[in-house]
Parts: structure tokens; C-alpha cells; sequence
């Protein structure tokens, strides 16, 4: 690795100029197919967007106008509590984590130690926030084991099949959505805008905490959170209802395919009163876009009597680390490792 001889600086991008030039870098690693003006920040609206530039860190050499030239590094660090919510009314059992994610170095300056430079500096930034933890996503194993971080946690993904998805869920599948026997599924109106009735919100927060061992650890997210991240482009949400669940404002299940450029085709964040009702919903959905199979990603600490539905309707499962986990406090150690081996961070908190 050749070492950084040049002075630099860390930035919080804040104006204009510098906002595009940290967009540019991403669009270059990590949508490379993208034209220059493709809008990256509508895919990670809480942490690219307006009123997301605190939670952006780039690394520029000092005396450079960043807004005018290339940033050298980027990685987002946003901090999230991680709670039990059996226990969440009590105030106790929770965990400060520092989601990192959209870690990208300019190719031209790639094996100089910019990257490692820069997570160095959010490390300490973390520690000043009180943060108990750092939590990333990446390929890159051994690079990230050399820093410290170990795999954290599990995602077990279940690819279901269609075939098998209609034939257990024994529906009458039609074109439209809402005709087949037994189960109504809708797209919410309003979802893409910002505009669902915060009941709804807090419905289906409510039935994604429902169906698993306790204690089982989610990161927090409010309503408004929620309807903001609904906005990511080429992502859809599902929600629907038995035949006998009574009227519209009350929904059994909920899912959510696809976010931007990630998850196509994979069920990442759902909720359910019955794994029947969302197995039917599925089918629905699939046979509707044209799909031969779903990925669902399951929590490890699913109920035996869920996964043993989602097991009839699967032709593969795999088991996989969620997340790599980097712990700061030793105190803190054993809750943290605890909250991610019982807990799960849904897709649309994954950075």
C-alpha cells in the first residue's frame, strides 16, 4: 500500500458544489452504469439527502475545493438505536449504533490508505457520540477483518418459488391485484408521496415486530422516517388483508420489494399476523409482475411455526452474516453481540 504523503481534511458536504461532487464519487463506485447526473441521494434519502449532509463524511486534500475537484473517500455514518421492544417502554436493553455505509474511494487514488484513513476518523467520531458499536455492509471480508470488524449477527434468505407459492396459498390468482380468493393485497396510495396516514405507518411497524422469539432487537425508526424512506425509487409496498379482516384501515401483512438499484426481486422488510396471509399476498404479487421466484430475507429469530410455512413454500435456503460489526465499548460488548444475534436490521436500515 503506498503511503498518504499529502495533507487532507475531513468534510461534512454542505453546500451545493460539494454535494455534487460527493454524488459524482458514488455514482462512480457505486453505480458505474449510472449517467453523472443520475440522482444517487433519492436512493438513501435519510442520509444523502438535504437534511442528511451531517451524516456524510469525505475525505478531500487540504487547500482543495472539493466542490470543484474530487473528493478522495466517502462513507456515511448514521447513528441508530438498536432496542428490545418487549423492553423499550423501560428505557433499558438498548444499543448506540453507527450505521457506515456508501463507502467509496476514487478510483485514481485507490491503494494510497484513504479509505482506512477515513473509517479511522469515524471510529472516533462514533466514541465522542457515545456509540457502543459501528455496523457496515460489505464483500470486502478481509479488509474489514483487518480493522477490527467481525461478522454479526444472521439473514437467513429463503428463495421461494412462484409455483409453490400459488399452490400453497390455494388463490384464485387473477390479473388484478385485489381479485384473488381469500386475500386482498393493495398498493397504498400515497406511499411514493409521504402521504400515508401515520396509523398505517405505525400498523405496520407494529406487525414487524410481531412472530419472534424475544427478545427480539430492532433499530428504531419513526413514522416520519418511514414514509420518507417509502420515496426510494423502484421500491414497492404491499399491503393487504384476509377476506374476513374487516375493513380497509386494518391490514394483516405488509412487504416491501426492492430499493433502488438494490434488493430486486427480495421481500426485505415485512410484517404479518399470519404467515399464510403474506405467503398468499406473495403469490399474488409474483404471478402479477411476472416473476418465477421471490428471496425472502428472515429474521434467525422467526417463531418454529413461521418458518416452518416459509419452509413448504422454499426451494433454497442460506444462511448468511447480516452485517460486520466493529465494538467500541467493552462495557457494552455483550449487549451489543446479544442485540445483533437476537435482533435484525431490516433492509430499509441497511446503508
Amino acid at each position: 500500500m503506498t503511503s498518504i504523503i499529502a495533507d487532507y481534511e475531513f468534510f461534512e458536504p454542505q453546500t451545493p458544489g460539494q454535494q455534487f461532487a460527493r454524488d459524482r464519487l458514488l455514482i462512480e463506485c457505486l453505480r458505474p452504469d449510472k449517467p453523472a447526473h443520475y440522482q444517487i441521494a433519492e436512493e438513501y434519502p435519510l442520509v444523502l439527502g438535504p437534511e442528511g449532509s451531517r451524516h456524510s463524511i469525505c475525505v478531500a486534500l487540504k487547500g482543495h475545493d472539493p466542490g470543484t475537484s474530487a473528493f478522495l473517500a466517502h462513507a456515511n455514518l448514521w447513528f441508530r438505536t438498536m432496542a428490545c421492544g418487549t423492553e423499550l417502554a423501560a428505557g433499558s436493553s438498548t444499543v448506540k449504533l453507527g450505521l457506515v455505509g456508501n463507502v467509496a474511494t476514487n478510483p485514481r487514488e485507490q491503494g494510497k490508505g484513504w479509505m482506512r484513513t477515513l473509517l479511522g476518523e469515524i471510529e472516533r467520531r462514533a466514541l465522542s457520540q457515545g456509540a457502543d458499536a459501528i455496523v457496515l455492509w460489505s464483500d470486502l471480508e478481509s479488509f474489514y477483518q483487518k480493522l477490527g470488524f467481525e461478522p454479526a449477527g444472521t439473514e437467513i434468505r429463503m428463495t421461494l418459488s412462484t409455483k409453490k407459492l400459488r399452490r400453497y396459498s390455494q388463490a384464485n390468482l387473477k390479473e388484478n391485484l385485489d381479485k384473488a380468493v381469500g386475500v386482498k393485497v393493495w398498493l397504498p396510495d400515497g406511499y411514493r408521496t409521504g402521504e400515508l396516514p401515520e396509523a398505517l405507518i405505525e400498523r405496520m411497524l407494529h406487525l414487524r415486530s410481531t412472530g419472534f422469539n424475544q427478545p427480539f432487537f430492532q433499530l428504531e425508526r419513526s413514522p416520519q422516517e418511514f414514509s420518507e424512506l417509502l420515496k426510494i425509487p423502484d421500491l414497492s409496498l404491499f399491503v393487504g388483508h384476509g377476506e374476513n379482516s374487516g375493513g380497509l384501515p386494518t391490514i394483516d401483512f405488509f412487504f416491501i420489494v426492492g430499493k433502488g438499484m438494490d434488493m430486486q426481486g427480495i421481500i426485505h422488510e415485512w410484517g404479518t399476523t399470519d404467515m399464510n396471509l403474506l405467503i398468499g399476498g406473495a403469490a399474488i404479487v409474483a404471478k402479477h409482475v411476472g416473476l418465477d421466484e421471490l428471496t425472502i430475507l428472515v429474521p434467525p429469530a422467526i417463531i418454529s411455526e413461521r418458518l416452518t410455512e416459509l419452509r413448504r413454500v422454499c426451494t433454497r435456503s442460506e444462511h448468511h452474516p447480516m452485517a460486520w460489526v466493529k465494538t467500541l465499548n467493552p462495557k457494552t460488548k455483550p449487549l451489543v453481540e446479544q442485540a445483533l444475534h437476537k435482533g435484525f436490521i431490516w433492509g430499509l436500515d441497511s446503508i
